[in-house]
């Protein structure tokens, strides 16, 4: 239980974050960067303008940043650099429900909410009217409908996602990482 509520405090913060960030925040945030405030700052702005919405601009903002920054934005969250005992880090719930936002595919839902109860037409027909009717950008759409989702569907998203969706990925991405250090080892 205590693995839930920590993967679902990180998917609720990203989807806060998303919605609610202002600029004087993000100052904050990125005070330590290498790179400056002042830099990611002028970058998101150049996202707003190119996506004409805060949120759709944050989303492809964290996907686009680095592990380092990534961090940082957790930081806020107060949810730090601790794996989780599922398995999956802070890192990798923020990363795959934000890449899940900007490429979510409609046949997902049905799968990811199979044992819901409900017909597998009903939660396609609702996100297609966050999409198409109640918001026109795609990002916002998403972050809008997950974050109508009890803790039962986050629960089966953040399943989805981790286990189904984006597995092979998380799989070969760790896989390489283990590869990159071994080999640094043997180099020394």
């Amino acid at each position: 239980m205590e693995n839930l509520l920590v993967l679902q405090k990180t998917f609720s913060s990203a989807l806060n974050f998303c919605d609610n960030w202002n600029y004087a925040d993000l100052a904050k945030t990125f005070k330590e960067s290498r790179l400056g405030s002042d830099y990611l700052l002028s970058k998101m702005k150049e996202k707003v303008n190119g996506f004409g919405n805060t949120t759709g601009a944050a989303v492809d903002f964290i996907l686009n940043i680095d592990n380092k920054h990534q961090q940082m934005i957790l930081d806020t969250f107060g949810l730090g650099e601790v794996p989780l005992d599922a398995g999956f880090t802070h890192l990798e719930v923020l990363h795959y429900t934000m890449l899940w936002i900007t490429d979510y595919r409609i046949d997902d839902l049905p799968v990811m909410f199979a044992n819901s109860g409900k017909s597998s037409n009903f939660y396609t027909n609702e996100f297609l009217h966050y999409r198409t009717v109640k918001y026109t950008e795609a990002n916002e759409a998403s972050v809008a409908y997950l974050q109508t989702l009890d803790t039962d569907h986050q629960q089966m998203f953040l399943n989805y996602i981790l286990n189904v969706r984006f597995n092979h990925i998380i799989i070969n991405r760790r896989t390489f990482a283990r590869q990159l250090l071994e080999l640094r080892e043997k180099q020394k």
